[in-house]
């Protein structure tokens, strides 16, 4: 999906936020505001805004020093969604079609997004999401699918909901045994998006096997992956790919059974769906 100007504002407030978060002086966040209109100006509208974002970005790690800047972010997303684990366990406990409803789970999740202009409450978005009808919901293709399939790659998005991607990979694991899912994360710090320390820390690696993409742009941009995920890529049967990034890179481009899994949290995602701010969606590719 190529980017609008919306997006450019988007990206530039990002910068703003992160120097806010890394407690920047004036001046430091004067450089990184500076920086990013530079990089949003050299930038036509026929690339897709994680494409941006990951200059943007490289330019932050470069002016403060540190190669994870929002690593405090993600150390406190994921305490935050930790909390609220068993009431989700519960909630999947109790509900007739486990599956779903851990997907609906995952997609509330999907809400810890630092990039995101639209803030949500974690908490309050878990409790609506249970209530709340698809947007789109393709879970028979779905379904269908992973039982045509051999090899699932499930595509990693913000850390703190990657612990709920865990419980909806427990589930997929037990529920479909003949079946090998992979958990794929970035190759590298962007954002607040889950690499292979954050997986690990998580456990998630206990479920199935974990990868790293070599990917560094917020949403896997295959044209930037390294030579053996390509490789992987290819060899798979199908994708299930976790928030808007993915969906931003991925959606109509990959010639390859996936399916998306997220809330939509801008207009200009809305717009090119026809959908609205606040719906979530379990879309299956190039059916819009």
């Amino acid at each position: 999906m190529n980017i609008e100007n919306e997006c450019l504002v988007c990206i530039y407030n990002q910068a703003l936020k992160s120097a806010t978060n890394l407690n920047c002086d004036a001046k430091t966040t004067k450089k990184i505001l500076n920086d990013t209109a530079k990089i949003l100006i050299k930038y036509d509208l026929n690339v897709t805004p994680p494409f941006i974002a990951k200059d943007v970005y490289k330019k932050i790690s470069k002016i403060v020093g540190t190669s994870d800047p929002l690593k405090n972010i993600k150390e406190k997303s994921t305490k935050e969604a930790k909390k609220l684990q068993n009431y989700i366990k519960n909630k999947i406990k109790k509900s007739d079609d486990k599956l779903l409803t851990a997907i609906k789970a995952v997609i509330a999740g999907n809400v810890i997004d630092f990039g995101s202009q639209k803030q949500f409450n974690l908490k309050d978005a878990v409790e609506e999401v249970f209530e709340k009808e698809f947007g789109v919901c393709d879970y028979e293709d779905f379904l269908k699918d992973i039982k045509n399939s051999k090899l699932i790659l499930y595509i990693a998005d913000n850390t703190g909901e990657h612990i709920y991607d865990k419980i909806l990979l427990k589930i997929l694991t037990k529920t479909f045994k003949d079946k090998e899912f992979i958990y794929v994360t970035r190759g590298k710090p962007i954002i607040n998006d889950v690499t292979m320390l954050e997986a690990k820390k998580a456990g998630i690696d206990k479920v199935c096997k974990v990868v790293n993409s070599g990917v560094d742009t917020p949403g896997l941009d295959l044209s930037r992956a390294s030579k053996s995920f390509k490789k992987l890529f290819k060899k798979s049967d199908m994708v299930i790919a976790k928030g808007m990034g993915n969906y931003e890179t991925m959606y109509k481009v990959v010639d390859k059974k996936a399916y998306f899994l997220f809330k939509i949290k801008c207009n200009v995602i809305a717009r090119s769906l026809d959908k609205k701010v606040g719906d979530i969606m379990l879309l299956e590719n190039k059916k819009c």
